[in-house]
């Protein structure tokens, strides 16, 4: 039996959308995240860099993705690109912590690990650029 995957771009900015704002809350701290001001804009490579890795993160494992591996209420594509952005830097929090069923846990934690941590920093032209990965 074939898996059907539904793509769309939506899908998949919905992934980097929540992967960004696990790293704003992370990375430049809890007090604005939400508000729009607390980070720099993305330079175009990491613009790129992050939609690549978020896409190719939701190919690879959509059918772990969907709902039904995720234990708590809420929706799973979110939740995938926050624990997405946790698991692959070594927060303490991500795909192992107990919101996803197994094997999916596993696999998805796996993933995130292989796809290794990232580091967000700003250049002097104001931009924000990762190096990793």
């Amino acid at each position: 039996m074939a898996i059907e995957i539904s793509v769309s771009q939506e899908l998949i900015d919905t992934v980097m959308k929540h992967y960004l704002m696990a790293m704003e809350f992370t990375d430049f701290g809890p007090d604005e995240v939400g508000s729009g001001n607390c980070r720099p804009r993305m330079s175009e490579e990491m613009t790129v860099q992050v939609l690549r890795e978020c896409g190719n993160f939701y190919m690879q494992n959509y059918g772990r993705i969907i709902d039904r591996n995720l234990k708590t209420e809420g929706d799973a594509i979110k939740q995938a690109g926050h624990d997405f952005w946790l698991t692959r830097n070594g927060h303490g929090a991500g795909f192992w912590d107990g919101d996803w069923l197994e094997p999916a846990a596993s696999a998805l934690d796996a993933y995130s690990s292989k796809a290794g941590p990232v580091s967000v920093y700003v250049r002097d032209d104001g931009l924000l650029y990762q190096m990793g990965g």
